[in-house]
């Protein structure tokens, strides 16, 4: 939200709300941790300022009304069942309201997928200025979507179309060799790397990690038996991290199993001894935090079934 609310697309146009159902202390740990500047950030006290007939918290849609307080949409797509698409399904409605051209999963070079930043789904760029892991620099890809709420690019290597990461628009760079690597209307295309402007370099500083190599179990939530399933998550994950490119489903679907045991053991957890668990209502956090689990899951089931079938397909041993 704060992408959007930064963005000299939306900034002078459009107001984004983050309204708190929690507390004043929970909506300020948001500010906080998303670095609200342009956010407006907010909470409501109690029970009886809670909107009756409508209303849902954000990872099930947004509530968007225009400039004199008609609804546009009282619930948009929920991120929760379509993932990135709830971002573009928000980012259509406001372009139309606001007289703008939808936002586009079209590869036609002139439908970039950010107004800051000209690349296209489709389109073949080069990585470049990657710290990390110095040996991707100058590999081609392939973009397959924006990421509104990471502010990355999703692209394919173009040598191993297994492989999909995220990278900052400064680690992209045109492909001297392709049409559709150059960018809006310039006449020549780059030979050699661009020199970063200075907000690039900070940006870069503030995400060095483009591709995650491994992960941190989650800070102790004080009960024994899930701090120790949260380890056995993380080691799981990590094990298929440090895998890859070349890591076998056998270690995605440790990975999914983990989860799914963890995620049912929590829920009875959370089912038996959380107040709010009883609540049935569209704000419920229980029931987004369960329908989370399932978007997850679900993540990795679809995974899984594209890994095993491509190694069918291409003759693999599956372990």
């Amino acid at each position: 939200m704060e992408a959007w609310a930064s963005s000299s697309k939306y900034r002078d146009g459009v107001q984004f709300l983050c309204i708190c159902v929690e507390s004043k202390r929970v909506a300020q740990n948001f500010g906080s941790m998303f670095d609200f500047t342009y956010v407006i950030n907010g909470y409501i006290p109690s029970n009886q300022h809670m909107p009756r007939g409508y209303g849902q918290l954000g990872c099930s849609g947004f509530i968007v009304v225009d400039d004199e307080g008609n609804f546009l949409s009282k619930r948009t797509t929920a991120f929760l069942d379509t993932g990135d698409e709830a971002f573009r399904d928000v980012e259509d409605l406001l372009s139309s309201y606001m007289g703008e051209q939808k936002s586009t999963t079209s590869s036609d070079d002139n439908n970039t997928l950010h107004p800051a930043y000209p690349y296209a789904i489709g389109n073949i760029v080069v990585l470049d200025g990657i710290k990390n892991q110095k040996g991707l620099n100058g590999k081609k890809v392939k973009i397959l979507g924006f990421e509104t709420h990471t502010g990355r690019f999703s692209v394919q290597m173009v040598d191993d179309e297994s492989r999909r990461i995220a990278v900052l628009p400064c680690s992209l760079a045109p492909d001297p060799s392709s049409k559709t690597g150059k960018h809006e209307g310039s006449s020549k295309v780059e030979t050699k790397p661009r020199k970063r402007k200075p907000e690039e370099e900070e940006e870069e500083k503030k995400h060095d990690e483009t591709i995650i190599t491994s992960i941190k179990a989650p800070e102790s939530v004080g009960v024994d038996c899930m701090d120790d399933e949260h380890e056995s998550c993380s080691a799981a994950i990590n094990y298929l991290l440090e895998a890859l490119p070349k890591a076998s489903p056998g270690l995605l679907q440790c990975v999914v199993m983990e989860l799914e045991e963890h995620f049912e053991h929590e829920e009875v957890l959370m089912k038996k001894y959380w107040k709010q668990s009883q609540d049935t209502s569209s704000f419920s956090a229980y029931t987004s935090h369960v329908n989370d689990h399932r978007r997850i899951i679900n993540i990795g089931l679809n995974e899984l079934t594209r890994v095993e079938e491509e190694s069918k397909s291409s003759g693999t041993i599956v372990s």
